[in-house]
């Protein structure tokens, strides 16, 4: 099975990685800077600049996982509502939403093939803007790729680029990583989330 669609406004920011820069939240209220984690203020850096009116995905293998640890190590002790409920898998995508005063649908979805799913399912719409998020853990007890990375895109109908899928039970690292090593540098390249292979190819 096949996919077909058009990408535009594509940005990457990361903390720890090729693509650092610092995110521009200059737009976000001083007194809520604060209270923004790496994820919120990558996402807002990538969409820095654009107004969106459409529906929103986000999608994230493992979210805000740091802000969850923080929060799971607290339960003892008073836990801060902002900080529970900007943890969750749509705050980032609600916050945006209510940034542009955007009445669209927002969709939050939890996936390896994060940049993958992400456009699967902002191909349910005539256009939508996505945000593939990865955050690695930064604990001593476990740390798993500690750098943090965000690309923000809009995906609408059309036939520039062809996403493919069929079995596999291969891993092949990490979705967003593995999308900018190979976006501006190949027409074809493929990435395996451990159930699926998933095949691109630039096609105009």
């Amino acid at each position: 099975m096949s996919i077909c669609f058009d990408l535009d406004h594509i940005c990457a920011i990361s903390i720890g990685h090729n693509y650092d820069k610092t995110p521009d939240i200059s737009r976000v209220a001083p007194v809520a800077r604060r209270r923004l984690g790496e994820c919120a203020k990558l996402s807002y850096g990538v969409s820095a600049g654009l107004d969106i009116d459409v529906p929103v995905v986000f999608s994230s293998h493992y979210a805000e996982i740091n802000r969850c640890f923080d929060l799971l190590s607290n339960l003892k002790n008073e836990v801060s509502p902002a900080s529970f409920s900007l943890s969750v898998l749509n705050a980032v995508a609600a916050m945006l939403s209510i940034e542009h005063k955007n009445t669209s649908e927002i969709l939050a979805i939890s996936a390896r093939a994060s940049v993958e799913y992400a456009i699967l399912n902002a191909l349910k719409f005539q256009k939508a803007y996505v945000i593939s998020y990865f955050e690695g853990v930064k604990k001593e007890y476990y740390l798993h790729e500690p750098f943090n990375i965000a690309i923000g895109m809009m995906v609408s109908r059309g036939d520039k680029y062809e996403l493919s899928f069929s079995k596999s039970d291969e891993i092949s690292g990490i979705s967003e990583v593995c999308f900018l090593e190979n976006f501006d540098n190949l027409n074809e390249w493929s990435y395996s989330d451990g159930e699926l292979e998933w095949k691109w190819q630039k096609r105009a």
